[in-house]
């Protein structure tokens, strides 16, 4: 029986030296043997869910500790991201956040993501709200991470975010953020190239430091035919 992992490939160029990096963007859990397989294949970063969303007001993903566990065992560098709900209340997403901080141990990872991206669980949607109160909602999260002592970016598209939060954000300083961003055509399909050519700043951000480009694709873990992952693919930049 396959052993279907949930990934998301990322590849990562170092600014300084321009070198490449794999690594994978993940849900669910994976052994350190698969992470393992992973690094001799020359992945060497892993970004794993640590908060999920799928009922109002969402969890902490029960996986994210192991999972973190069996990647650094294995090597990679790691880091969560967060699939926000968007609440009323301020506090509660406060309450989230540091629900994950206190749940999972800070040492297992190096920084974490907050996902801005449409969401439809009842109770967690950004819509109904104006933009200024949903930038204000993402600035608490941000402090929030940045009271952690912890790094933190967002991952999201130009589109999503003026739609959502809007260019009249006051969000200047989040250029001192990372941002990982995918770009999507018409036809609702990822853009693939592995450049930034297409990236638009918006929220503060003049470049970014990682693109998703694509998705649905097969990876064979050690040429092992029935263990396999399915990926989505990210390209772009490490500081």
């Amino acid at each position: 029986m396959s052993k279907i992992i949930l990934l998301i490939l990322v590849v990562v160029l170092l600014y300084q030296s321009s070198a490449t990096s794999l690594g994978v963007s993940l849900v669910g859990p994976l052994t350190k043997t698969a992470f393992s397989c992973l690094k001799q294949q020359g992945y060497t970063r892993a970004m794993i869910r640590a908060f999920e969303i799928s009922t109002f007001p969402g969890a902490i993903d029960t996986n994210a500790t192991q999972t973190l566990i069996n990647a650094k065992a294995a090597g990679l560098v790691t880091s969560i991201y967060v699939v926000l709900c968007r609440t009323t209340d301020p506090a509660a997403i406060r309450h989230q956040l540091i629900d994950v901080f206190n749940g999972i141990d800070f040492h297992l990872y190096n920084w974490a993501w907050l996902k801005v991206e449409p969401n439809t669980t009842p109770g967690c949607t950004w819509e109904g709200y104006t933009q200024i109160e949903n930038c204000n909602f993402i600035l608490t999260c941000i402090n929030v991470w940045v009271s952690f002592g912890i790094p933190v970016g967002v991952f999201t598209t130009y589109n999503i975010w003026e739609k959502y939060i809007g260019s009249t954000c006051p969000t200047a300083g989040l250029r001192t953020f990372y941002v990982w961003y995918a770009d999507y055509t018409t036809t609702g399909h990822v853009n693939t190239t592995q450049s930034f050519d297409d990236f638009k700043p918006f929220g503060g951000w003049g470049y970014p430091w990682l693109k998703q480009i694509g998705g649905n694709i097969t990876v064979k873990l050690c040429n092992n035919t029935n263990w396999h992952a399915f990926v989505d693919e990210t390209w772009g930049l490490v500081a």
